[in-house]
């Protein structure tokens, strides 16, 4: 089961209307070259992307999945190749064919599924999912100037997906002889405890005791702060994002300590 518990009434209902919207952008944009901002993929690459990841998935949610990967630039780039092909209009299709077709894979939330080496359950996986489609939205918003709003709601959805795969993703060398425990507050959801220990993280649902920052964030704010899709200074500046407690400067540290997926 996933480190923060998930209603699988509010996951599923959330992934559908996320994975419509995101077909709907990608169907409405002027053009697939268009580059876009930060990254080194262009808007047909960025859908091509999400498309691949509803097969990548497809395994998770039955339980199944390679062991691990080499990294995951060469495993975007090798799932990559044969879609890029696609016109916008087959890859929104695909988008919504393929969100649609690891639903049905999931016969509840909490059945159980694999993130690669990770054990978990089809509410985080199906969350993690999202997470890709509402930050890969805001990348081809920005590439096409389109409209791209993330609710709270969805946003606590996703976040909830990212922190269960977070091991996967803890920047080794950054955190090497570092115990760091930090206390994350969402607000308007849940609270909740990480702590990174000597290249290793563990994740928790709840207060902490002894946290040495304590972070109370909005979620739309968080996650796109913490996904580099914007800067986490503005989100300080406008009270988004507060830093406390016995160390408060670890709070613009924290996405030091993890790998860019």
């Amino acid at each position: 089961m996933g480190a923060i518990g998930l209603e699988w009434d509010t996951v599923k209902p959330v992934c559908q209307k996320v994975a419509a919207r995101t077909a709907e952008l990608i169907r409405k944009a002027p053009s697939s070259k268009a580059q876009v901002p930060g990254l080194d993929w262009t808007v047909g690459e960025v859908a091509a992307h999400l498309v691949s990841l509803t097969h990548r998935y497809e395994p998770f949610v039955q339980d199944q999945s390679r062991p691990s990967f080499e990294s995951m630039p060469a495993l975007n780039a090798e799932e990559l190749a044969p879609l890029v092909v696609r016109t916008l209009g087959e890859l929104a299709d695909d988008v919504e064919r393929g969100t649609r077709a690891l639903l049905a894979l999931c016969p509840s939330g909490a059945a159980p599924a694999q993130f690669f080496d990770m054990q978990s359950d089809c509410a985080s996986a199906i969350a993690l999912h999202v997470e890709e489609l509402l930050v890969h939205g805001v990348d081809i918003g920005r590439a096409t100037g389109a409209a791209w709003r993330v609710s709270r709601r969805e946003a606590l959805v996703a976040i909830a997906g990212t922190f269960q795969v977070l091991p996967k993703f803890v920047d080794a060398e950054a955190t090497r002889g570092r115990r760091v425990v930090f206390e994350i507050r969402l607000r308007g959801g849940p609270t909740i405890g990480v702590t990174f220990d000597d290249g290793s993280v563990s994740v928790s649902e709840g207060r902490v005791a002894r946290a040495d920052c304590r972070i109370s964030a909005d979620p739309v704010a968080f996650l796109l702060a913490g996904t580099g899709r914007s800067s986490q200074w503005r989100a300080l500046a406008t009270g988004k994002i507060l830093a406390f407690g016995r160390k408060p400067w670890l709070g613009l540290r924290f996405r030091n300590y993890i790998v860019a997926a």
